[in-house]
């Protein structure tokens, strides 16, 4: 079934907090269980149903979900809870218990299609599979399904991240976005990888329980290697207004520095970019600068251990 829910933030005194703006963290569970443990009747926590983000408006938010198919449905003790937060007022949490979980709606539509899954790395907008990485990146995962993204982490239903021939489960880290419980996001990051090309796929389920798994392959560079090659400047002379500085990058970087000097050492200008893994192009125009010769250099700092390699490399000629 859908569950639509709303909630309102009230004050220390009970009143409505009608000024309350913010974010609300909903979270819905299964049934508690009677269980026994050495012979000990213990209540048994139920499994997440649903976690998810809603905007407070006017101290007041609202949520839909879909109960997925893994449900108790004989328990009568599930509870909805809501952590609310403010850049301006306190924090709050509230929550409501004795729910009954029974049942199929009898007019639900069928699906029969996994997720969609989409894989990404922290900080690398264009990440396409086989791309260089950090030795140990931090992946970021959307996951979309009509029916919503089964979080309940029920035996073989877990969203799953494998690295080689190590499985993880992951469903703890995943989140619906704001407003919907179709579509949501995790992020991971993963223990450090050796050198080379490592192949990753998630698997993921959706609330009536189809799965789908997506795969893409992280490359990590030699620390022992070059951190770039290939360092021009075209056209050489230059004749017009501009020309580019270009290299190739084999590790992933945060900063990359390129110098120019004049032919005494000193440093005329310097251009500053996040580089990509792989093939940078950044544009110079020289302001003022008379025909001659001029140095030029690459630096380079990595984004992992603090390490900076630095390269001088070639002359570049202004005749114009």
């Amino acid at each position: 079934q859908e569950v639509r829910l709303a909630g309102q933030v009230l004050g220390t005194a009970g009143e409505p907090a009608a000024g309350y703006r913010g974010e609300a963290l909903i979270q819905a569970f299964d049934s508690t269980a009677r269980s026994s443990v050495d012979s000990i009747l213990i209540m048994q926590p139920g499994s997440p149903l649903f976690r998810g983000r809603a905007p407070i408006v006017d101290g007041r938010f609202a949520a839909t979900f879909r109960l997925p198919r893994d449900i108790t449905y004989k328990g009568n003790q599930a509870r909805i809870s809501a952590f609310v937060s403010s850049a301006a007022e306190p924090a709050g949490s509230g929550y409501v218990e004795g729910i009954a979980l029974a049942g199929t709606n009898a007019d639900v539509e069928l699906d029969v299609t996994g997720p969609e899954i989409a894989i990404g790395v922290r900080g690398q907008a264009d990440f396409a599979s086989g791309d260089l990485v950090p030795a140990s990146p931090v992946i970021t995962v959307a996951i979309a399904d009509s029916s919503g993204i089964n979080v309940t982490g029920e035996t073989g239903h877990h969203v799953t991240l494998s690295v080689g021939d190590a499985t993880t489960a992951v469903t703890h880290a995943f989140v619906s976005d704001p407003g919907t419980y179709r579509r949501g996001r995790l992020s991971y990051q993963i223990p450090e990888l050796e050198p080379g090309e490592h192949g990753i796929s998630i698997r993921a389920w959706d609330n009536f329980n189809n799965s789908a798994t997506a795969a893409v392959s992280l490359r990590v560079g030699d620390p022992a290697a070059p951190a770039f090659s290939d360092l021009l400047f075209h056209p050489n002379p230059l004749r017009g207004e501009s020309g580019h500085f270009t290299f190739n990058l084999f590790n992933p970087a945060t900063v990359a520095r390129i110098n120019v000097f004049s032919l005494s050492g000193r440093l005329i200008d310097r251009l500053e970019v996040v580089p990509a893994a792989g093939y940078n192009q950044l544009r110079w125009r020289p302001a003022g600068l008379a025909n001659g010769a001029y140095l030029f250099s690459l630096e380079v700092e990595s984004d992992d251990r603090g390490r900076r390699r630095k390269k001088e490399e070639g002359v570049l000629q202004i005749l114009r």
